[in-house]
């Protein structure tokens, strides 16, 4: 079992929180329960709630830092909250919103930044499944949501008989999240059980209705937003309400998860990853959370100890996913797969090419959709456009 003490490059990264002036200061966030985490990050933006019903979103470069104006331009996104939202993996400008309206929208945000108000989305589209939380499989080929019917659900989305598996999974009906660890057969969840412990699964497709690993936390309130790095398997467990962040190393093997360094500061509204083409290399930044509180978004920084920051390490580096997908929606459709290509961090191998924003064919839909049901549409719509 000598395996399991082996010491990890990432065990002790640590969380590095900026001077409030390295942060967005003075917004206001209102509150209000959505089936998303409130805020969501490209390479160039940031996007997150504000006003006192959520309706609108804050669009900001992803650098920018500093106090802002009440009067600062916002994208008029809905006519209610917006419960979830997310950048296109292939276009950082590109921006899925979903809302209580009952709509889905896809908004193109300038390369600019927004100069002024925006309330004209490029299109939206139809829905009818009652879903919380969904992860799409690093492939592209398979899909996993979790419901408020309390089921766990495996999807074919170009398969006629889309559902291929599904299990009873935490028995409350408050919210779960779920995330696909890398590109194997194993999926995480979150979630409460019928006296509201608060619960980690980790499920194998192969046996899907029995967890091979089960976490019971404590009685909190707080909604578990976990956000999962496949390159490193890092986890990190943000509940929405509490101040602190827990940061947990996935393994292939029993014990599966290993705790690292916790993070306590301010309460947590909401929470994202950066993307890794964000990442300040030169300074062993292997991660970065944007926090979303009350009135600030506060970049953290996990920083991996080393003696000297002057190269770039590149054992704590591996190749990532790129942004320049090799496929298109026709193509994925028929059942072509084909892996978005990996790219080097190492700044001297690194493609100017890769850092350009391209402006993707958008196919002009106009659906409509049923409360609370937006989440699946806003991840599945990036499949629908023809991105190259």
């Amino acid at each position: 079992m000598a395996w399991r003490f082996k010491a990890s490059k990432y065990k002790n990264a640590a969380p590095i929180v900026p001077k409030p002036e390295a942060c967005i200061r003075d917004i206001s966030v209102g509150s209000y329960q959505t089936y998303g985490n409130n805020i969501a990050a490209s390479a160039a933006f940031m996007a997150f709630n504000v006003d006192h019903n959520g309706s609108s979103l804050a669009v900001l470069p992803l650098e920018d830092c500093g106090r802002k104006s009440k009067t600062m331009p916002l994208l008029h996104a809905h006519a209610d909250t917006v419960t979830d939202m997310d950048f296109s993996p292939f276009h950082d400008g590109l921006l899925a919103t979903g809302s209580q309206d009952c709509l889905v929208k896809l908004w193109h945000i300038p390369e600019t930044g927004l100069e002024e108000s925006l309330c004209n989305p490029e299109s939206n589209n139809e829905h009818t499944e009652v879903i919380q939380s969904l992860s799409w499989k690093q492939d592209g080929v398979l899909l996993a949501t979790s419901c408020k019917d309390k089921q766990v659900r495996i999807i074919d989305p170009r398969a006629a008989a889309c559902i291929v598996n599904s299990c009873s999974s935490h028995q409350s009906i408050k919210d779960s999240r779920i995330v696909w660890l890398n590109n194997s057969d194993r999926i995480l969840t979150t979630g409460f059980d019928a006296a509201r412990l608060r619960q980690v699964y980790i499920r194998d497709l192969r046996h899907l209705s029995e967890p091979v690993k089960t976490i019971e936390l404590d009685c909190s309130t707080g909604i578990l937003m976990p956000l999962f790095d496949p390159d490193t398997n890092m986890l990190f467990l943000a509940g929405k309400g509490e101040t602190t962040i827990m940061y947990v190393e996935v393994m292939d093997k029993d014990p599966f998860l290993v705790e690292g360094i916790r993070h306590s500061g301010e309460q947590t509204k909401g929470v994202c990853l950066v993307p890794k083409r964000a990442l300040n290399v030169m300074q062993a930044e292997v991660n970065r959370l944007l926090q979303l509180t009350s009135n600030m978004v506060i970049p953290i920084m996990y920083q991996v100890p080393r003696k000297t920051y002057r190269d770039f390490h590149a054992d704590i580096y591996p190749d990532t996913t790129g942004c320049v997908a090799q496929n298109n929606a026709a193509a994925w459709i028929q059942g072509h797969n084909m892996p978005v290509p990996k790219i080097s961090l190492d700044p001297a191998k690194r493609n100017k090419g890769e850092e350009s924003i391209t402006i993707p064919n958008i196919y002009f839909i106009v659906y409509a959709l049923a409360p609370f049901k937006v989440l699946f549409l806003a991840r599945v719509i990036y499949m629908a456009i023809d991105v190259l």
